[in-house]
């Protein structure tokens, strides 16, 4: 996240998820957080793709 190489796009969509898994607001209300794991999964998802089209290695990514 410190990495001046990945875009501020791809950071900004992480910190969203990590406040949006944390808010008490969600768009599928459930016992289970399955919306809440999959925007952050998705989140990750992208962070490492950044990572890796700037050429970091993986054991280096957030």
């Amino acid at each position: 996240l410190l990495d001046a190489g990945i875009p501020l796009r791809d950071k900004a969509l992480f910190w969203v998820a990590v406040v949006y898994t944390i808010s008490p607001v969600d768009l599928i209300p459930d016992p289970v957080y399955l919306d809440d794991v999959g925007v952050l999964l998705l989140a990750l998802r992208s962070l490492h793709a950044a990572a890796r089209a700037a050429g970091r290695p993986a054991d280096r990514i957030a």
